[in-house]
């Protein structure tokens, strides 16, 4: 079958710094088993964002990581790539996660091209991209609440 959409549309990882997370409080937690590398944006730029993630430990102790596993733990990360407000003054809680993948993921990285929306009543959605080493491979989307602190 002819592919849905082929080739990589974004820098691929290897042609991409390594980028920190946006500083926390503690040692370990998923900033630590991430390692990240935006072609566009930062945790610390406001705005749309493009970042490159690859576990560096297994999601369950024991168990292998499948590429399958990759994207959707990097799906996960939309509302946090293209935050539009600032994460010490408001939290962003997505509600829930949707992917939709039109072929099987391959690979060790996972490409979030996402975007976020907010209304004034601190309903958002972060809506994303996904990519692989090979091209696009799917959407996911994050129904967002967005608060002060």
């Amino acid at each position: 079958m002819p592919a849905v959409v082929s080739g990589p549309q974004l820098p691929p990882p290897g042609e991409v710094e390594q980028t920190p997370f946006f500083p926390v409080p503690w040692e370990t937690g998923y900033h630590s088993a991430m390692e990240t590398r935006f072609a566009e944006g930062a945790f610390v730029e406001p705005g749309p964002g493009s970042c490159w993630m690859r576990m560096k430990v297994a999601l369950v102790a024991g168990e292998g990581i499948r590429p399958l596993d990759r994207v959707l733990v990097a799906a996960d990360s939309g509302n946090g790539i293209s935050a539009v407000m600032d994460f010490g003054r408001y939290v962003f809680i997505n509600s829930d996660l949707t992917v939709h993948l039109h072929r099987h993921p391959v690979g060790e990285w996972a490409c979030v091209e996402a975007r976020t929306s907010v209304d004034g009543g601190g309903i958002g959605l972060a809506d994303a991209r996904l990519h692989d080493e090979k091209g696009p491979i799917g959407r996911s989307a994050q129904s967002l609440f967005v608060a002060p602190r």
